[in-house]
């Protein structure tokens, strides 16, 4: 093996408290200040707005999933019909930058951090000599999504950051994989994907060519289905498939 990929939600980070979504709109639309501005925007519409954008992505994310073709939702269409919703209107490019501003509030507010092994069992893969890449269905891009990494630690340890916005599918599109993969350099059969979802990990993970690893607790009806199942993520270091497989690969 040359490579890990590793999914970023409930694998390597979680929630450690539920979020004050209420106390995050609030930053949100302070970091849009300059946004509303420029679009006129009347102060006591501004966080009914952010709601509106927050609204259209659930509905079209609603949409893309009962079409069944993985696709990513639009960012800049979703703010563009939240903004009309109030008669204004907006640029593709302002829409895009506004997609970017309200993901970019750091993830410490949201109560997201590594869980307690995240770090150390990245650290021990790299010192095999295995290159770790991230594949997410989170909808903003790496270059959004790479702030938030270094924040929470990880970023240091990681090669190739690939999100369903990068591509436009989200998992488990094989798109996302393989754009991965490519960026790594290596091919599927050189690759252990770890991931906490069956569906959207495991399975085209397999299709594809690469070694599964299930992250899931112990009664999890998928364990048993998948062909490696951890509970925690410092028990892929003991793998046989990651140990002796990383050392053949430094030769």
């Amino acid at each position: 093996m040359k490579a890990v990929l590793f999914d970023l939600d409930g694998t390597l980070w979680g929630h450690t408290a539920p979020p004050d979504f209420a106390r995050i709109t609030q930053l949100q639309v302070s970091a849009l200040a300059s946004e509303f501005e420029q679009l006129d925007a009347p102060v006591e519409r501004r966080t009914k707005i952010v709601e509106a954008v927050w609204s259209e992505f659930r509905a079209a994310d609603e949409r893309t999933g009962g079409e069944g073709t993985l696709r990513e939702v639009d960012g800049i269409e979703v703010v563009r019909a939240a903004v009309a919703r109030y008669g204004l209107d907006i640029r593709a490019g302002d829409a895009a930058r506004w997609w970017d501003v309200l993901h970019s509030i750091p993830y410490s507010h949201f109560n997201i951090r590594p869980y307690g092994d995240a770090i150390e069992t990245l650290q021990g893969l790299r010192a095999l000599g295995l290159r770790i890449g991230i594949v997410t269905n989170q909808p903003m891009t790496a270059a959004v999504l790479v702030p938030h990494l270094d924040e929470a630690g990880l970023l240091a340890h990681i090669d190739t950051v690939v999100t369903a916005a990068d591509v436009g599918y989200r998992k488990p599109h094989p798109s996302v994989f393989l754009a991965a993969l490519e960026a790594l350099e290596v091919a599927p059969s050189q690759a252990i994907m770890v991931g906490d979802s069956f569906v959207n990990d495991v399975i085209p993970a397999m299709q594809l060519g690469m070694t599964a690893v299930l992250k899931a607790g112990a009664a999890s009806e998928d364990r048993g289905a998948a062909p490696f199942a951890i509970a925690e993520l410092a028990e892929l270091l003991a793998l046989e498939i990651v140990d002796s497989s990383a050392l053949r690969s430094t030769y």
